[in-house]
């Protein structure tokens, strides 16, 4: 059994779908075909992941940002932050959060409660500099 998670899929999905650009043939049906492939349900949610962050559009080709992102060797939530600091000129910000390994659901699990604890939010903050700094 894989036990390969859709996080780390999503940088071989962009490299994938570069190398295949213009196929009809989707993501999943080129992993099902390797030696062992990841599971279906996995390489779903990499691709899905991967048009939540606008790199790969409803056909699964490359956005320009995902054109842009692929040759990044870290995660793309965070070379889209990266990008997303260079052109709001807040690359020093994004940098240091990209660097601590900042949870990028945070914004949207506070967003999506309808009473946000700024305990948890404090508490999500020292968990994540706590790491950074061992």
């Amino acid at each position: 059994m894989d036990t390969t998670s859709h996080s780390n899929l999503e940088p071989a999905c962009l490299h994938v779908k570069r190398a295949t650009s213009g196929t009809s043939i989707s993501i999943a049906e080129l992993f099902a075909q390797t030696y062992k492939p990841p599971r279906e349900i996995n390489v779903r949610a990499a691709v899905d992941d991967l048009k939540g962050l606008q790199l790969l559009d409803e056909q699964e080709e490359l956005t320009t940002l995902g054109h842009a992102l692929v040759d990044l060797i870290m995660d793309p939530c965070f070379g889209k932050m990266v990008a997303l600091g260079i052109i709001f000129q807040c690359l020093d910000p994004m940098l240091i959060l990209a660097s601590l390994g900042w949870n990028a659901n945070l914004f949207s699990n506070m967003l999506s409660s309808p009473d946000p604890d700024p305990a948890w939010v404090n508490h999500s903050f020292v968990l994540s500099t706590s790491r950074a700094t061992m």
